[in-house]
């Protein structure tokens, strides 16, 4: 790789050997991947968006024991609710999905009835103040900002803050707040993006349009994500001027990856699966390969347009059937999320895969 000035700064800032974070994927990193990450000479990502607090804590002492200082921990900014978890209503929705469940529930041994759902306002409140607490030396946002008085926490801290957007003007909302980066995620990213705007699909960039409108606009140092697996598509952004890039897809696909099933890695290599963009796995647009999970709750999306759960009660909702399906190897249970181009990777170690960046 070249050298670059905004991407050199970006590296001699987190003492990096390579412009490259390992995007948090909650639920699909791990501390190990973080480890490994950092130990080839990228920055690693935890994404704990949800995840109860006690296990947060565990998490990050255990890399505080092997010594790992330099890493980016992702929240999940709570959205807006507009389903009441307490009436009669939401429990009638429940049940409808239920109903679209049991044969996965049967096969797999599980009882939802057990499900203990959880106020994400109040999880994520608990999750800052582990943050806070701890020291982090960076945090990253998804699905929206910290306020005003978060984000002077966080300064106060000297916490670097780290963005995630999809459009020019979130990009500009994070830089108006103070954010000290922003991460641009193109149509072309696994997973669900980091947006808080509405917009159709139709109107959603790829990386390259989107990098080009918001290279002339935004002051503070911009990340490219979505679709990049290789030196060259590397070098194109960093060329453009992007201080650094965030890749997730490809990590996952990495041979000594144990954040994931060896079944879902299989699914990533394949050339045979379909991978597309569905609200049904969550509530909200994600882009992943299309497995008997992914078929099964778009049906129900579709049988149910206007009396359906919304984001984020169907991903928790099903969160003990992908939990369980990921223990037993299961992939066409999990939600597979995938970058538009995943059949492309090659079978690397994570750090032969950073090491091509070099």
């Amino acid at each position: 790789m070249k050298n670059y000035p905004k991407a050199l700064e970006f590296s001699k800032r987190f003492n990096l050997a390579v412009p490259i974070i390992q995007a948090p994927m909650a639920g699909a990193d791990n501390n190990d991947l973080v480890m490994k990450v950092n130990q080839a000479g990228a920055l690693g990502s935890r994404g704990m968006g949800y995840m109860q607090v006690e296990k947060l804590l565990d998490d990050l002492n255990v890399l505080k024991t092997e010594n790992i200082t330099n890493f980016n921990v992702n929240l999940f900014v709570p959205q807006k609710i507009t389903q009441d978890i307490t009436c009669h209503d939401f429990n009638r929705k429940v049940e409808k999905l239920k109903k679209y469940l049991i044969c996965i529930c049967d096969e797999l041994e599980i009882d939802l009835n057990t499900l203990k759902l959880f106020d994400p306002q109040k999880r994520f409140e608990e999750q800052f103040a582990v943050v806070l607490d701890n020291n982090i030396p960076i945090l990253s946002t998804t699905f929206g900002t910290l306020s005003s008085s978060a984000i002077m926490q966080c300064h106060k801290k000297d916490i670097y803050l780290i963005g995630t957007a999809t459009t020019l003007d979130e990009a500009k909302k994070h830089e108006a707040l103070g954010y000290d980066a922003v991460v641009m995620q193109g149509i072309e990213a696994g997973g669900h993006r980091g947006g808080f705007q509405e917009t159709s699909l139709v109107s959603q960039m790829t990386l390259d349009l989107l990098i080009e409108s918001v290279l002339p606009e935004i002051k503070i140092p911009i990340i490219a994500a979505g679709g990049i697996r290789s030196v060259s598509i590397a070098d194109n952004y960093l060329e453009k001027g992007v201080s650094a890039l965030q890749i997730g897809t490809a990590f996952l696909a990495c041979e000594n990856c144990t954040s994931i099933s060896n079944a879902y890695r299989e699914l990533l290599h394949s050339q045979k699966e379909i991978i597309n963009i569905t609200p049904a796995i969550s509530g909200r647009n994600a882009r992943g390969i299309q497995n008997q999970l992914f078929i099964l709750l778009e049906k129900y999306y579709n049988d149910y347009p206007e009396d359906r759960l919304m984001y984020p009660f169907i991903h928790l909702i099903t969160a003990p059937i992908r939990k369980k399906a990921a223990l037993l190897n299961n992939a066409q249970y999990i939600a597979a999320w995938s970058g538009e181009s995943s059949d492309n990777l090659d079978k690397k170690t994570v750090a032969e895969f950073v090491n091509t960046f070099l």
